[in-house]
């Protein structure tokens, strides 16, 4: 994949090939490890690594300002916290819960990206009729025999399943934003915020041209 990295940046940036053809000439881009790979011959960082560790040091931080945040947006934010509550709640809960409320803390809706199927056995034809139409977006399938697990968890792009088996929500942000990298995306208007968190705060790219809501919340993290 190293050797042939100038002919798939041609085939991305200058030819800006679409990705179901982009997926059919380079398969071997479309899994994690090689997501990771590409983004780090893009950018010289490591990918998850960074994205997950930043995340956990700032997540006490980020819960106690949605546990304080008043109005409805408070409101939806100690609803998923709910959760938390619980013992020995395991560390993708917790991210995934940072995660939604952090898309709401933004002012952005985390259903524009994030799509949950609550039974999916039931209408796997449906579901995959439903995920052709998204242009960007991250199911995640829920375990009928625990809603607080995933059976599948994933990433669609322009009609096209591009990952599978991510496991949970905070990976699958994570090779998303690798993504963006890898095949030269744009990211959606209606998530500009969180996308920019996730690029300039946990994984410090070009950290130094923030807007002026994620610089706020930016200065709060490191107070």
């Amino acid at each position: 994949m190293y050797r042939t990295f100038a002919h798939r940046r041609h085939d991305v940036v200058s030819l800006q090939m679409s990705i179901k053809d982009l997926k059919d000439r380079w398969p071997a881009l479309f899994n994690a490890s090689q997501v990771s790979a590409e983004f780090q011959r893009i950018t010289t960082l490591t990918l998850e690594p960074k994205f997950l560790s930043v995340l956990d040091r700032y997540s006490p931080k980020l819960l106690s300002l949605f546990q304080a945040k008043k109005g409805a947006a408070g409101e939806r934010h100690r609803a998923q916290m709910r959760t938390l509550l619980q013992s020995g709640i395991p560390i993708q809960r917790t991210r995934d819960v940072v995660i939604r409320c952090l898309i709401d803390h933004l002012g952005e809706d985390a259903s524009a990206l994030i799509k949950d199927f609550e039974n999916p056995a039931d209408a796997s034809v449906s579901i995959q009729e439903e995920l052709a139409e998204e242009m960007m977006k991250i199911y995640l399938l829920r375990n009928q025999e625990s809603l607080e697990e995933s059976a599948d968890v994933g990433i669609v792009i322009e009609g096209t399943t591009v990952l599978s088996g991510l496991g949970d929500l905070s990976r699958a942000c994570c090779y998303l934003l690798g993504l963006t990298y890898a095949l030269d995306l744009r990211y959606p208007k209606n998530l500009k915020y969180s996308f920019e968190f996730f690029q300039k705060v946990l994984l410090e790219l070009d950290s130094g041209n923030l807007s002026t809501k994620v610089q706020r919340l930016k200065n709060y993290l490191h107070v």
